[in-house]
């Protein structure tokens, strides 16, 4: 075999292998970071547009008049500093940002969800998208979070808690990236019910991972 036939018979076989390694799991964790990222851009350009329009609009601002609506209307208080028409469209401007970055955020998150449901239904069922998709990110697949026993599960995304715990004897965390289910964040004891989500979870895991 010459020099040529080998180098292209190793190309087929790394294209293969590249094609391969592209797993629901590499899809699900570069989607929940670029979500990630998108809502703190899009709460960044908010908070900002609160600021700017505290120096035009106070009174309304303070009322829960949102600053999108101030600036789409031209509005400013007596109270404040009358802004200019520069200053208005600077503004309109960075509320378009704002739309676009919160569009831009749904797609994602609607791929994410065909993903989520095509994988992970078992997960999906038990904590919803973004749970899920948080601790699949978090764990780096769903191979590793199915491996992991329900005590581990129920305090992941609380690793900062758990260190302080370990080498302080602060107080252990109760639960990590599951607080936002309804299960805990309504219950009395919350330490209770982080634990039977997160047996829930394992179980889960296991079930969507297993089922090949």
């Amino acid at each position: 075999m010459d020099l040529q036939k080998l180098r292209e018979q190793n190309i087929t076989v790394t294209e293969h292998d590249l094609r391969e390694s592209i797993t629901p799991d590499t899809l699900v964790i570069q989607l929940a970071h670029a979500i990630d990222e998108l809502i703190k851009i899009d709460a960044k350009l908010t908070n900002h547009l609160k600021e700017r329009m505290m120096i035009y609009a106070p009174e309304s601002i303070e009322a829960g008049i949102t600053s999108a609506s101030l600036i789409r209307n031209k509005h400013h208080d007596a109270s404040g500093k009358a802004p200019t028409p520069e200053e208005y469209m600077l503004l309109n401007e960075l509320v378009i940002l704002s739309e676009q970055t919160e569009k831009i955020k749904t797609y994602h998150e609607e791929l994410c969800q065909k993903y989520l449901e095509a994988s992970y239904t078992h997960l999906l069922t038990v904590c919803g998208s973004i749970i899920t998709r948080q601790l699949v990110a978090h764990t780096g697949s769903l191979k590793r979070l199915a491996t992991l026993p329900s005590s581990t599960i129920q305090v992941l995304g609380a690793e900062k808690a758990l260190f302080r715990h370990v080498t302080t004897g602060a107080r252990a965390p109760k639960f990590g990236i599951t607080f936002i289910h309804e299960s805990i964040s309504k219950a009395q004891n919350k330490g209770q019910a982080a634990r039977k989500l997160a047996a829930k979870i394992s179980i889960a895991a296991r079930q969507d991972y297993f089922k090949k």
